[in-house]
């Protein structure tokens, strides 16, 4: 079984370490875009091209969100009719990747207002390039249950202890009649099925344990 929990915890790790490369890779494409602009007509007329690329990021963001919650709607118990939910969030989904894209024919158009037909082909392919790894993102979010993604730092830090917290405390919601027993049981399944990491479950751990002392 501990074998079992740490290749699962492994593959959760080698997972968020993919998504950290693939935002790598995503942020090496703006600013090589950015650098491409800032060369041709400088800082000050740049502004309209970072405007565009940050405007796309907020988009996308809330498009993340929704996608979330649709997730969720799809894979946990969630009580009331959803069909109505469904349809909803499917149409700001097609609203959110129509703004987007929008964006992103904009930023190309500007590429091409100031250089050349062919540095605007290499923003174009640049673009297409972040869309499939914003694809990629998503599927592994899907796999990962949104954890954040990770750098390669340990999982103490304050990045992947912040996606931690995020599903434990999913489990240990305000109100809950749940037995610590019981609680713990339910992120010991989460750590197995590589939903958060061991360390993290050890967190919560030590401290319904102390907890439970200090009330006895």
């Amino acid at each position: 079984m501990a074998k079992e929990q740490s290749v699962s915890d492994i593959a959760l790790k080698l997972r968020k370490l993919w998504k950290g490369t693939i935002f790598i890779g995503i942020g090496g494409i703006y600013v090589f875009l950015l650098g491409m602009v800032i060369t041709y007509v400088g800082l000050k007329a740049s502004l309209l091209t970072f405007f565009l690329i940050a405007l796309a990021q907020l988009f996308r963001y809330v498009a993340g969100d929704v996608d979330r919650l649709g997730w969720v709607m799809e894979n946990k118990d969630i009580s009331g009719e959803q069909e109505d939910s469904r349809k909803y969030q499917s149409k700001m989904l097609m609203l959110l990747f129509g703004l987007i894209q929008s964006a992103n024919l904009a930023i190309v158009y500007q590429v091409y207002a100031v250089s050349t037909t062919s540095w605007a082909l290499l923003a174009l392919f640049g673009l297409l390039a972040v869309e499939l790894m914003f694809r990629k993102i998503r599927n592994l979010n899907h796999e990962i249950n949104y954890e954040l993604a990770s750098y390669g730092l340990k999982d103490n830090n304050p990045i992947s202890s912040g996606a931690n917290r995020h599903y434990v405390e999913e489990v240990e919601a305000p109100g809950s009649k749940e037995g610590i027993d019981k609680k713990l049981a339910k992120l010991k399944s989460m750590v197995e099925q590589g939903q958060i990491s061991q360390e993290a479950y050890e967190a919560v751990r030590d401290r319904e344990l102390i907890q439970r002392v200090m009330d006895e």
